[in-house]
């Protein structure tokens, strides 16, 4: 998903892992890696998630959430090099009981759960599950927003899913074409399963987002007691990254093709007009999938997803299979 730090470099190719084969080497990547990731899924609360444990005076967070850095099977996605990932975690202290950062494309990737433990063996994982329908629907809007995604209608977005797999109509502001592609990001059953081949149970924490939303609280309690850390007593948690719409879509390209130009030129001032732009072209819009024959569509296809996430977490989701 978008971030709004631009790092300097792609990693490219193989991941530049600390040396093996010796014989410090597991002790040496506990030291310089995190050891608990948020990972997904798409428009869960995770960046509310992040906020509120970054606050936690024991918890030591990645000042940028998506990093991407382990995803490299989304080679166009921005992502640090390797000293700018270790940097992000250059200010934590013996006092943090935990490290964390948080990456929703680490669910989706084939290869960033390996690739973490590869690093940290004993890393932890928090998962957060939304109904793959809200979900799919949410996301459109979010890259909407954000001029990702270039089509304004989910449903026409959705059949466009064979053209753009071949490489046609992406957007222009779109570094990574397979964030496009709705119907695979959001298979968050086919995810879990595959986190689950990697990670044991006791080290994965699943949260509902609709539990969360209902009770954070709780939620927040239940991710101390996960990761170790004492209770700090928390009892405000705002709402973030709620769902916004452009006024104009024709303003976000413009700023968009601006900061490409800027970055193109070596550019890194800002001098606040499209932040001030940008700020008047926002409105807050909560969205509703609509009911229609599209909607029963989209149950069809994540019936199986839904299935797998009820069978692996022991939760009732039947409701999220309802077509009203």
């Amino acid at each position: 998903m978008p971030t709004k730090l631009i790092f300097s470099e792609h990693v490219r190719g193989p991941m530049p892992f600390l040396v093996e084969n010796t014989t410090n080497s597991k002790k040496a990547c506990a030291v310089k890696w995190p050891n608990f990731f948020i990972i997904g899924a798409f428009r869960s609360g995770t960046t509310s998630l992040c906020a509120y444990l970054s606050e936690h005076p024991r918890i030591y967070f990645s000042p940028v959430k998506e990093t991407h850095f382990f995803s490299t099977d989304y080679p166009d996605q921005p992502r640090p090099t390797l000293q700018e990932y270790h940097r992000l975690f250059a200010a934590r202290n013996d006092f943090h009981l935990a490290i964390g950062e948080g990456s929703t494309s680490y669910l989706f990737s084939d290869v960033a759960v390996p690739r973490i433990l590869k690093c940290n063996p004993d890393a932890r994982f928090i998962v957060m599950l939304r109904n793959p329908i809200h979900m799919a629907f949410s996301n459109h809007a979010h890259l909407l927003f954000y001029g990702v995604e270039d089509v304004g209608d989910f449903e026409k977005a959705w059949r466009l899913e064979g053209e753009r797999a071949r490489g046609r109509r992406i957007p222009p502001l779109c570094n990574e074409w397979r964030y496009l592609l709705y119907s695979n990001t959001c298979k968050v059953g086919s995810q879990l399963e595959r986190l689950y081949q990697h990670v044991p149970r006791e080290r994965v924490l699943i949260h509902f987002f609709q539990d969360f939303v209902r009770d954070t609280t709780q939620a927040y309690e239940r991710t101390l007691a996960f990761l170790g850390v004492p209770s700090d007593g928390r009892k405000e948690f705002p709402a973030l990254n709620r769902a916004k719409v452009r006024r104009s879509q024709g303003v976000v390209r413009l700023l968009g093709h601006l900061h490409q130009a800027k970055a193109a030129m070596g550019i890194t001032r800002s001098f606040g007009i499209s932040n001030a732009l940008d700020r008047i072209n926002i409105r807050q819009e909560v969205r509703k999938p609509r009911c229609s024959e599209f909607r029963r569509e989209l149950i069809e296809y994540f019936t199986p997803e839904i299935e797998k996430i009820a069978k692996l977490t022991g939760r009732d989701v039947s409701s999220w299979l309802e077509s009203r």
